[in-house]
């Protein structure tokens, strides 16, 4: 995927993908829910950005191919309506679970789309796979 403008302000992203992928799935309240991975190439592309950049915001249903019943609808603004936290400039509220929206980045990857990227922080002791190694005094 060639993202197009505004690519994330962070060294590390991880992408909005499916509720449901590889096997595995988030869900709030018994219907998916917002996840995110490391592979920009399975992030969910919002083709709606004309209305996600109106007061009212895109409403769209997030669909997980493999399992549909992880699908969900959500709304996203970008940019949001309200001031966001630096390095934000949109943010997403799903349909169910959540009182408040979410502040991310919104990068451009067509004339009317768009994906969702999250900064990655990884933990002491995690590796950009998921998985854990042990500490070395700082080699690689």
């Amino acid at each position: 995927m060639t993202l197009r403008q505004n690519p994330p302000p962070f060294v590390r992203s991880q992408y909005l993908v499916p509720a449901w992928s590889n096997g595995g799935g988030a869900s709030v309240n018994g219907v998916g829910a917002p996840t995110f991975g490391n592979d920009v190439d399975e992030a969910v592309v919002f083709g709606c950005a004309s209305e996600a950049a109106t007061s009212a915001g895109c409403t769209t249903t997030v669909v997980s191919p493999s399992n549909t019943a992880y699908n969900y609808d959500m709304t996203v603004w970008y940019p949001c309506t309200s001031p966001t936290p630096a390095g934000t400039n949109c943010c997403f509220l799903p349909a169910v679970g959540y009182p408040t929206p979410f502040d991310d980045w919104c990068t451009s990857v067509g004339s009317n789309s768009f994906i969702i990227a999250a900064e990655m922080t990884l933990q002491p002791g995690e590796s950009l796979d998921g998985g854990t190694y042990a500490d070395d005094g700082g080699l690689p």
